[in-house]
């Protein structure tokens, strides 16, 4: 079963609130980033506002003691 998942098929999964979805993809992202470089180096995109400022937060938390690094949260309205 996982062969299929290797080659090119989709997963969808789901959990409740308060499970650590979004630092499961903030955590690599943070360990990716070049902390001494003025470069854009990520843009993480959401389908609402309240889940722009939940990651955006959630970044600031993971990251904060990292020399260099900065987050903006931006959205439409």
């Amino acid at each position: 079963m996982i062969d299929r998942f290797v080659h090119g098929n989709h997963i969808v999964g789901q959990s409740q609130t308060g499970t650590g979805k979004t630092a499961a993809f903030v955590i690599p992202l943070i360990n990716a980033i070049d902390f001494r470089s003025n470069k854009l180096q990520a843009i993480v995109m959401a389908p609402t506002r309240e889940l722009v400022v939940q990651t955006e937060e959630e970044f600031y938390k993971l990251a904060r003691g990292s020399p260099g690094f900065k987050t903006a949260a931006a959205y439409g309205g």
